[in-house]
């Protein structure tokens, strides 16, 4: 699969975050779940949990994120978005239920 380098930039974050935080945890990436309907961008499997995490860069939009997440939240025990600062603002304002950490990645 072709990714753009603000992708794969974000990625290379994200799966450095995850070593860190759950070294023992073994890392898969383009992962199908729900029959299909969604795919997450990286997934961390451990002894007694399951991870899932979808990116957005700057070159990215937030219209399926609700759907996506929804589909992660079916099938793991953490889901995460890993968004680009440039959707902070908006993030904050639509999903004033979930708790919203920023993460300086990198």
């Amino acid at each position: 699969m072709s990714r753009s380098e603000a992708e794969q930039e974000l990625r290379d974050d994200v799966v450095a975050f995850l070593r860190r935080h759950r070294p023992d945890s073994r890392i898969m990436h383009e992962v199908n779940v729900g029959n299909g309907r969604n795919r997450v961008d990286v997934v961390a499997v451990g002894v007694d949990e399951i991870l899932m995490v979808e990116i957005k860069s700057r070159l990215d939009k937030l219209d399926r994120l609700k759907s996506q997440i929804d589909g992660m939240k079916a099938h793991s025990h953490t889901c995460i978005a890993a968004l680009d600062r440039k959707f902070m603002p908006e993030a904050r304002s639509a999903w004033d239920k979930c708790r919203i950490d920023e993460v300086p990645f990198g």
